[in-house]
Order: C-alpha cells, then structure tokens, then sequence
C-alpha cells in the first residue's frame, strides 16, 4: 500500500485531491495539487466541456487522472441551467466517516470563467476557484507548489 501511494505521489499525470480545515479557520479547504500541463490541461477540458454543455455532471473519482486522500470520497462538478450563479456553488455531503463528497455546481459562464483561470496559471502558483460565494468550502488549484513527499503526506494521512 505505502509504496502504490508513493507511486500515485510521484506520478505527475495525477492530480491529488484533498479537503481539510482551512488554514485561516472557516469552513474547508478543497486543494487541487496539480504537477504538470498535461494534467493542468485535463482539468481545463472538463471544464471547458462544462461550459459547452457537452457534459452535465463529471465525478471526477471516475476520470482515471485523479486520486482522493482518505478525507474525501469524490469530487462532483455540475452544469446548473439557472441564468445566475447558486448563491453557493459548492457542497458538501455526507459519505462515510470523514471523508464527504464535495458537489460543485457553476453555470455555463462560470465553467468558462474556471477554465480562463486555469489558463493564466503558471508554474509554482496557485489559483482560488471560487466566485466570490461563501461556500462549503474554498476551492484552490496548486500548480507545481507541492514536491512528491508533501503529495505523499497527504495521501498517507
């Protein structure tokens, strides 16, 4: 097990998906640790396909590029038909013992407007993702901050 979880830590095509208490107290932290383009651009495309309508709902526990530490089951990104934003556009629900599913619910512009961000991120930044909303939780995109022992740390806890 130690050494599958270094494996997926080590593999730049895979995100790593954590929620923990935010850092500055309030609510949670959903973190999106990102290693290189190519997983940066795997992101993007759900959301630009969001956006599209091509997609109405995406788990991404089932896209294969993504893997959840123990405090999080999934990641679910819904397509709203409202012409406004949800007064909160993210989510949390109940699954086992610690670990919820995150549901995070944008319309068409909204989509295009994560993709946007995600295209203005370079290397060793990060990007807050939500619109402004007091959600459930704040939602950061890091890319290439975290090395493969702090991706490990997270998996492992």
């Amino acid at each position: 097990m130690a050494e599958a979880l270094k494996r997926l830590a080590e593999d730049p095509s895979v995100i790593v998906i954590d929620l923990y208490p935010h850092p500055l107290g309030e609510g949670q932290m959903l973190w999106l640790d990102v290693q290189s383009p190519e997983a940066l651009g795997q992101l993007r495309a759900v959301f630009v396909e969001l956006a599209g309508g091509r997609a109405r709902e995406v788990s991404l526990s089932s896209v294969g590029w993504a893997a959840f530490t123990s405090r999080i089951r999934d990641v679910t990104l819904r397509l709203t038909d409202a012409c406004e934003e949800p007064s909160r556009t993210v989510a949390l629900h109940e699954g086992r013992p610690g670990a919820p599913s995150v549901e995070w619910t944008r319309h068409s512009e909204g989509w295009l407007e994560c993709a946007e961000l995600l295209d203005g991120l370079t290397p060793v930044h990060h990007q807050y993702m939500n619109s402004g909303t007091k959600d459930a939780a704040e939602i950061e995109v890091s890319f290439g901050e975290s090395g493969a022992e702090h991706r490990l740390w997270h998996l492992s806890e």
